[in-house]
């Protein structure tokens, strides 16, 4: 998952999403929490999708901070994300460089680059 907000999720996928398609998306929390939600659009791997019921702020805090890590299961939630895309972002601009040609250079998928 790319981004979280209480409306909804964007994220990558390799299975074809439409517009209008329903899911159900289970997340890795102490709880493993499904929701029901509706494709918004699709594009490239990436997918937007509105959930039927918003979830708390509560509830996005406790999905984004049991995102394990892949070293160790620690969480993230001592990262601050807006700092590291902002600190990206400054960087991508003194380079001149689009996001696509960063995320090549990088060795990632654009979306990994979300910034």
């Amino acid at each position: 998952m790319l981004r979280l907000s209480s409306a909804g999720c964007l994220f990558e996928c390799s299975t074809t999403l439409v517009r209008g398609d329903n899911v159900r998306i289970t997340f890795h929390d102490p709880d493993a929490k499904r929701v029901e939600a509706e494709i918004m659009w699709s594009t490239e791997g990436l997918v937007g999708c509105n959930f039927a019921k918003m979830l708390s702020d509560t509830g996005v805090k406790q999905v984004r901070l049991s995102d394990p890590v892949s070293s160790g299961g620690q969480t993230v939630a001592d990262i601050d994300l807006q700092q590291l895309a902002q600190a990206i972002r400054k960087a991508r601009w003194n380079a001149q460089m689009s996001a696509s040609e960063m995320a090549k250079r990088a060795g990632l998928t654009r979306p990994t680059l979300w910034s």
